[in-house]
């Protein structure tokens, strides 16, 4: 190959490298191309008016949040149950034909049933929400020419940000300065040994996170050393916040114990009201009035349903968060409970 053909070349791959994002070429570029695109100084950092738009235009530092469970969608969960259906329907004949103890039973059945459940599930997302008000990582930035500790989430592409032993690192970053810095990146490569860094550019845009040893990535931790980077990328634009909107995408499964609790719920249901219609037709067949035979249909139907299966499930699972919560771990969903406790083998590589 020609020299003239090499040039051509270079310029091709420089073309295209400059058609993706700053945080997707930030590892071939010089660190003072990196300025001038960001209009940022290493030595002076951002100023507060500079900050202050960015800021605005990227929005915080944050993983993007998934919508929450609504409070109705919370009772709904608890209310969507066959068994439940069941209860509904057997108290709403009561109510018609007269028939009021029965009728306040059952509901009081079913009140309790969806209460206990729907405070244990809200109760369990209250500690998780309160906890994450809890976290506020703090970086060293520079700003305005000084060194000042601001806030990880108001950090915007062209901070210039200090990390030491200890830290997080709070974006996406390029090495500008180093001292014997060595990263932990297990989070997002795989690798569970520390992996040395320096400010060299890698040649190729190709080349794999595992392998951007003039980077530092978000999420990712310093066990020794120091080191002076640019922020390239924030947020959702960081590649752990790349793989979190990928997660984002996935509907959650029902476990095992749900799905067996619904198909049995199912059968018992369908064997339940076969055998309430069988009495119903008994007592008429006997000479018992309309009245009567619904009475005795509907009480063996709702002396049948288990309406305290609902309420021990969850119990069951509140005993299991709270043996959780004694060992530091908060539990958001009580059926994630059940999930751990049905693991019999862990598959694991290295990083576990």
């Amino acid at each position: 190959m020609s020299f003239e053909q090499i040039e051509q070349l270079q310029k091709d791959l420089q073309n295209d490298s400059q058609e993706l994002a700053l945080e997707d070429r930030a590892h071939i570029m010089k660190i003072e191309d990196i300025e001038d695109e960001l209009v940022t100084s290493v030595e002076k950092g951002l100023t507060t008016a500079t900050h202050l738009e960015r800021l605005e235009a990227c929005g915080p530092n944050k993983l993007p949040e998934q919508k929450g469970t609504t409070i109705l969608e919370l009772l709904w969960a608890q209310i969507n149950s066959m068994v439940i259906y069941i209860l509904i329907i057997g108290a709403a004949i009561s109510f018609g034909f007269d028939h009021l103890i029965d009728g306040c039973v059952i509901v009081g059945v079913v009140v309790i049933n969806v209460g206990l459940g729907f405070y244990m599930e809200r109760r369990a997302i209250s500690s998780t929400d309160s906890l994450k008000r809890m976290m506020s990582p703090l970086a060293v930035a520079i700003r305005d020419e000084e060194k000042v500790t601001v806030k990880a989430i108001d950090l915007v592409p062209g901070d210039i940000i200090i990390i030491q032993p200890g830290d997080v690192a709070p974006a996406d970053a390029r090495i500008v300065k180093q001292s014997n810095l060595h990263m932990v990146e297990a989070a997002l490569t795989g690798e569970s040994h520390a992996c040395a860094k320096d400010v060299n550019a890698c040649r190729d845009i190709s080349v794999g996170l595992a392998d951007r040893k003039c980077m530092v990535f978000s999420g990712t931790q310093v066990i020794k050393g120091t080191a002076t980077c640019i922020v390239t990328g924030t947020g959702a634009e960081c590649e752990i916040g790349k793989i979190s909107g990928l997660l984002a995408g996935l509907k959650p499964a029902k476990t095992s114990l749900l799905v067996q609790l619904e198909k049995f719920g199912t059968i018992l249901s369908l064997v339940i009201i076969g055998f309430a219609f069988g009495t119903f037709g008994i007592a008429m067949a006997r000479g018992y009035s309309v009245d009567e035979s619904l009475n005795i249909a509907i009480g063996v139907a709702v002396a049948a349903i288990p309406e305290g299966l609902p309420s021990c499930i969850t119990v069951t699972f509140a005993i299991g968060v709270n043996v959780m919560a004694g060992s530091n771990a908060i539990v958001k969903s009580l059926p994630a409970v059940e999930t751990l406790g049905s693991v019999s083998v862990i598959c694991s590589d290295k990083t576990g």
